[in-house]
């Protein structure tokens, strides 16, 4: 597994364990007598949640490749997002890690889809054959071979056609 991969994962999980502390927070704030808690506890959970948010768009650039800054922000975020006994901080350090030292990957899938983009990337069959995609309005429509009754929709096996 790449390495974006699993500090995208990481990623997530920060997300949720800060979001976690941040109901934690909001309960704490329903329950308290003080009015002067309830405002401090609603303000750090709330501020939890937009942290805890921001790892989770990181996560999401993490594991699609796309963004290595964003990806990077995200974990910096997915730190200060505090899950419970401090565990979702680790795993954003960890993520964090993990996303410095897979730059060429990102690079690598931004590579790919440029490529792609251009048409110079190509596909290949199980046994290493390349494959060359037709051009969509050149592309024949899937007819299966038992389909004889082509039209006859009273026959037991009449299937409309797949396009």
């Amino acid at each position: 597994m790449a390495k974006r991969h699993i500090a995208g994962v990481l990623l997530i999980l920060s997300a949720l364990l800060g979001m976690v502390t941040t109901a934690s927070l909001f309960m704490a704030a329903e329950i308290t007598r003080y009015e002067y808690f309830a405002q401090e506890y609603t303000k750090y959970g709330a501020l939890n949640l937009i942290l805890s948010i921001g790892a989770l768009v990181g996560a999401i650039y993490t594991l699609s490749g796309t963004s290595w800054a964003i990806s990077i922000a995200g974990s910096v975020l997915g730190i200060l997002a505090v899950g419970p006994i401090f565990l979702g901080s680790l795993c954003g350090l960890v993520a964090l890690i993990l996303v410095v030292i897979s730059k060429d990957e990102f690079d690598q899938v931004k590579q790919e889809r440029e490529m792609l983009r251009r048409g110079e990337l190509v596909y290949v069959d199980e046994y290493g054959e390349p494959i060359e995609p037709e051009p969509y309005h050149q592309q024949q429509p899937y007819v299966p071979d038992d389909y004889q009754h082509y039209g006859d929709d009273t026959h037991p096996g009449y299937r409309p056609p797949p396009y």
